[in-house]
């Protein structure tokens, strides 16, 4: 905790910037262990404080005992912050700007007239896409029970099961051993289902002959995993085993071609390729990848636009994905980890496609 403090301060010096108020509730579990609802943190080169209301006052006490706490109703908190920032003298305030609403905002820049507001989410993100060895080992823990709710998946999917029930059951599955929560609501989509990468899970009963495509991921000690594999009920035919192929051969190449300093966009390039290669580029309509943490999505981005370098440290997704009108969806997504040395695979499953 220490280090993020220090890393915090400086982006302070580095932007620069007094005083710095966190808003979100991942950044506020990231730089003080409070994971309570409500709240903020502002920080300075000598000073710590949550502000939050009467509800948290002994969850302060056992969760962030060095901060300094000052309570407050909702409707009154964004004054007792202002209270703060001229007891500080704080003059340039460095805030949250991808997080705090519109309406919050000017409310802020009304109360704080004479503070200046500076966006410093940027850094924030680039602080926390870079993931010390006790992240990791928690991202390593949620994405093993999230491999073992899939393998408990798998032994449900048959002709007649809904999505709806293997959704269910992998959910609880996953809240029973040792899952704070899940990630994200799982991602059960069968037969034409499979053609929208984030498919809601329905009554479908499953059939024979459907692609099932199953994305989950379980959260531990408040880190996030992300999982895909794309199964085939009963025999596959030539066309979904050719396609599932060229998914595959892309996310290899990716994976392959994947080094500290390499821009994120380049790797998105390389399994892009591919499937153009093979007239299926129209049917790739999302980025590569993405960074995983206390959030299921962070940086980096891996997609063609981004401007994201890979960096030792990170852990990122990879997973191409051929969504076709009228055949339906294959994605393979793997977690990354990027070491000095190379890439570590934090998702163990087989890559050959299943047959159910």
């Amino acid at each position: 905790m220490v280090n993020r403090i220090k890393g915090l301060m400086d982006i302070s010096r580095q932007i620069p910037v007094d005083g710095i108020l966190i808003s979100s509730r991942e950044n506020r579990q990231y730089f003080s262990k409070f994971t309570g609802s409500s709240g903020f943190l502002l920080f300075n080169e000598n000073n710590r404080f949550i502000i939050t209301d009467s509800r948290y006052v002994e969850q302060v006490k056992k969760e962030v005992p060095d901060f300094f706490c000052e309570i407050a109703t909702s409707s009154n908190m964004i004054n007792k912050i202002y209270e703060l920032i001229r007891k500080l003298n704080i003059k340039k305030l460095g805030f949250e700007g991808h997080h705090i609403t519109y309406n919050m905002y000017n409310k802020m820049a009304k109360t704080f007239a004479t503070t200046q507001l500076i966006s410093i989410s940027d850094s924030i993100s680039q602080l926390r896409s870079i993931k010390n060895d006790q992240e990791v080992k928690s991202i390593e823990m949620a994405s093993k029970i999230t491999q073992r709710a899939f393998n408990h998946g798998i032994d449900l999917i048959k002709p007649g099961a809904s999505e709806r029930d293997i959704a269910f059951e992998i959910e609880t599955y996953i809240k029973k051993n040792r899952g704070d929560d899940i990630a994200f609501k799982p991602i059960i989509a069968s037969g034409l289902n499979g053609v929208m990468p984030h498919a809601p899970y329905t009554d479908k009963a499953i059939q024979t002959g459907d692609l099932v495509t199953i994305d989950i991921g379980a959260v531990f000690n408040g880190y996030c995993s992300d999982l895909t594999r794309t199964v085939v009920v009963d025999k596959p035919s030539s066309k979904q085993l050719e396609i599932y192929n060229i998914v595959l051969e892309a996310q290899q190449a990716a994976i392959q071609a994947i080094e500290p300093g390499k821009k994120a966009s380049d790797i998105d390039a390389v399994a892009r390729n591919i499937i153009e290669k093979h007239g299926l580029g129209k049917f790739f309509g999302h980025g590569l990848g993405h960074g995983v943490g206390l959030q299921v999505h962070e940086k980096p981005v891996l997609s063609p636009n981004s401007d994201d370098i890979l960096r030792e440290g990170m852990i990122f997704t990879i997973e191409p994905g051929v969504y076709i009108p009228g055949f339906g969806g294959i994605r393979i997504e793997d977690m990354i980890l990027l070491r000095t040395e190379g890439v570590e695979l934090l998702t163990k499953q087989p890559k050959h496609l299943m047959v159910i």
